[in-house]
């Protein structure tokens, strides 16, 4: 297995890309966007997870963040874990047009996986990049808050709910997002 984009530095902030198996798109309904939002909102409270920008795209996540106990790998694989296992949950006993499809693509992801699990949400690895400058930070956030824009969803980044460019817009979104002071970043 590769080390790249991998988290080695477990202090430090990184921008991260969490995605479904086989991109499958999953967050088009509001409930498991927002068991993803009540999950990350656990993590920061209770995990000492910090997250300082956000978007949940259809199909993957983008984040950037880092653990005040030096931790991140952990909190990511139980929050990956977590989420995992209660989205499949929510598949199988709601009311899912897709359950019977989306079921068999995370039964064939856990399949395909060395150690077989009954299902695979997540995509393996966090696609992970440290956070190194004031500049590739900056070029993250635009990066990260421009996805809904970009995909045709919204006109402007902070019209998407399950987005922190609201945050950063001085509106309120749905995860507890540590904004950064952009003129101040790394100073």
């Amino acid at each position: 297995m590769s080390h790249a984009y991998q988290i080695h530095k477990q202090e430090c902030a990184y921008f991260m890309t969490l995605t479904t198996v086989e991109w499958v798109d999953l967050f088009i309904r509001e409930k498991y966007k927002q068991i993803i939002c009540d999950s990350l909102n656990f993590c920061i409270e209770k995990k000492g997870l910090e997250i300082f920008c956000y978007v949940i795209m259809t199909s993957h996540i983008h984040l950037i963040a880092r653990a005040r106990n030096s931790d991140l790998s952990n909190i990511m694989r139980d929050f990956k874990k977590f989420t995992s296992g209660t989205l499949i949950n929510e598949i199988r006993l709601g009311s899912e047009s897709r359950k019977t499809w989306l079921l068999k693509i995370f039964e064939q992801g856990g399949e395909k996986q060395t150690n077989k699990s009954a299902h695979q949400l997540w995509q393996y690895n966090n696609h992970a990049v440290e956070v190194y400058s004031p500049k590739f930070t900056l070029s993250k956030i635009k990066y990260i808050h421009n996805n809904p824009v970009m995909e045709g969803t919204v006109e402007f980044p902070e019209q998407y709910y399950y987005c922190s460019a609201r945050d950063y817009a001085g509106l309120k979104g749905p995860v507890h997002v540590s904004v950064l002071n952009l003129h101040n970043l790394f100073y």
